[in-house]
């Protein structure tokens, strides 16, 4: 139920007339009004862990972006890779990743969040003792 989290939304210049907007609330869907309309889902609705590599899909997509979730068990490594044209915001949602750029391996912890230029070269591992969970947000 988003109710409690709207209640705490302030009118800012990305929903206009949100003092007065109507909110109907659906399963997957919020709707403001009668224009405005956003796509929700949640964490449980990814990729789970896989024991034997690591887990990476899309959990939701927009227009010109794609919210990617990842999961690493302790051990587990993704390889370099890039992202094109498009930006990259990495968010880690539990466990602490290692992740590398190329400047070396730095941790990333637990509510770390990071903006990578899609040009950049990335590779995440997990060598910690607990399952790593991150957020990627793809745009184009």
């Amino acid at each position: 139920d988003l109710r409690p989290y709207l209640a705490r939304v302030e009118p800012c210049m990305c929903l206009p007339r949100m003092q007065s907007a109507q909110f109907e609330i659906s399963p997957g869907k919020l709707r403001i009004g009668k224009t405005r309309s956003m796509d929700t889902t949640h964490l449980d609705h990814a990729k789970p862990y896989d024991p034997e590599n690591f887990a990476a899909g899309p959990i939701l997509k927009g227009g010109r972006t794609t919210g990617v979730v990842i999961r690493l068990l302790p051990g587990q490594q993704m390889p370099g890779h890039n992202h094109g044209e498009g930006d990259l915001m990495l968010y880690a949602v539990e466990g602490t990743a290692t992740l590398d750029v190329g400047a070396g391996p730095v941790d990333f912890p637990t509510g770390s969040l990071a903006h990578l230029d899609g040009h950049e070269t990335i590779s995440l591992s997990n060598n910690g003792e607990t399952g790593v969970t991150l957020l990627a947000v793809l745009a184009r």
